[in-house]
């Protein structure tokens, strides 16, 4: 819940986002002979050895070199054991306090905390059965194959071999991205990451939902490889419609064309009064397009920061997907600043958003 609190800047009070950085939750390595007897118990004896020292680590899982019998080389993830309770009573016990909080606190009821908690438990749930990571890292390589987009590579799972528990798939090579930061074009990358998060979603209605520099590797022929599809994000054909309505108004400045985005998607309630939300979207210093093609760095956090704060004030509800989504574009933001400091994540995206009108939906 810290991890995805962390991501949730725009979307959640600042002040919460700040409090859970300055805080960070370190996770634990599973211990060797933990992963031993998970993979004995899951797998029987098809894995032959396992390199003891973790390939990474997350709250969730752990990823480890492998080969099986045979000689085949293959990546192993183990579930953290006793993690599907302890997600089950973080959940508890979150709700029993943002529950009251959302309702008396006018600062949190604007947040809609509950609304964020009931997204974090459905995405840390489904990430904790392995089987389903399978399922997704299918369905995002065939989204991709169909979009003929050759910049991502992602392990196919091996079948027979996924259960609850743990999980095998094929080894892909490569180093992790934190540590190969000079060896890969920031364009591709930047494609690459743009087409799993965006494109994707728009064109196949499917995307990575929780893409970290943590999932990511750069292979020896430079590609950006994908090793854990944890979370999707699913559209329905009028969501992808909504949102690349929303993504082409937003970066052309068309506030009218923002609202309407939102309101087929049926965020805007009854009673909101359109012309004044697109009135004080349009007075918004940080979401004029000079502002965002000047603001460096930080313009489109901004940007988005601020638009996420006008649609809370005017009580405006996206659905959870649309959230999802929206969180993809800070995710993108820190990962272009991975590269560089001082890179500009909408002039990054330029291409992307040119492409968009030509996205079939």
């Amino acid at each position: 819940v810290a991890r995805l609190i962390d991501m949730a800047e725009g979307i959640l009070p600042q002040v919460v986002v700040d409090t859970f950085r300055e805080r960070p939750i370190v996770s634990k390595r599973i211990s060797e002979t933990t992963v031993d007897h998970i993979v004995r118990r899951e797998l029987g004896d098809v894995i032959a050895k396992f390199d003891p020292e973790p390939v990474s680590v997350n709250p969730i899982s752990q990823l480890h070199d492998a080969w099986l019998r045979g000689g085949r080389e293959v990546h192993l993830r183990v579930r953290r054991p006793g993690v599907s309770r302890a997600l089950r009573a973080d959940a508890r016990i979150l709700s029993t306090i943002a529950t009251p909080l959302e309702q008396f606190v006018p600062f949190f009821t604007e947040a809609h905390p509950v609304g964020f908690l009931q997204l974090a438990t459905r995405q840390t749930m489904e990430e904790v059965d392995l089987r389903n990571q399978a399922l997704n890292a299918v369905e995002l390589a065939l989204a991709l194959e169909s979009m003929e987009i050759d910049l991502v590579r992602i392990p196919h799972p091996i079948p027979g071999l996924s259960t609850r528990h743990a999980l095998v798939v094929e080894r892909l090579e490569g180093k992790p991205l934190v540590e190969s930061t000079a060896s890969i074009d920031i364009h591709a990358a930047v494609s690459s990451y743009a087409a799993a998060t965006v494109e994707a979603a728009l064109a196949r209605g499917v995307f990575h939902a929780d893409l970290l520099s943590e999932h990511l590797v750069v292979t020896p022929d430079a590609k950006l490889g994908i090793i854990s599809c944890g979370t999707l994000g699913r559209f329905d054909i009028e969501t992808r419609r909504g949102a690349l309505l929303y993504l082409t108004s937003f970066f052309t400045g068309d506030f009218g064309g923002q609202v309407e985005a939102m309101d087929s998607l049926g965020a805007v309630p009854p009673e909101v009064d359109k012309a004044e939300l697109v009135k004080d979207l349009s007075e918004a210093e940080n979401l004029s397009f000079s502002a965002l093609m000047s603001g460096g760095p930080d313009g489109i956090t901004n940007a988005l920061r601020d638009a996420v704060g006008i649609l809370l004030d005017h009580k405006v509800r996206p659905p959870l997907e649309a959230v999802l989504f929206v969180r993809n574009v800070f995710s993108f933001n820190r990962f272009a600043q991975h590269f560089d400091p001082e890179a500009n994540a909408v002039a990054l995206l330029m291409p992307t958003v040119q492409r968009l009108p030509q996205i079939a939906v």
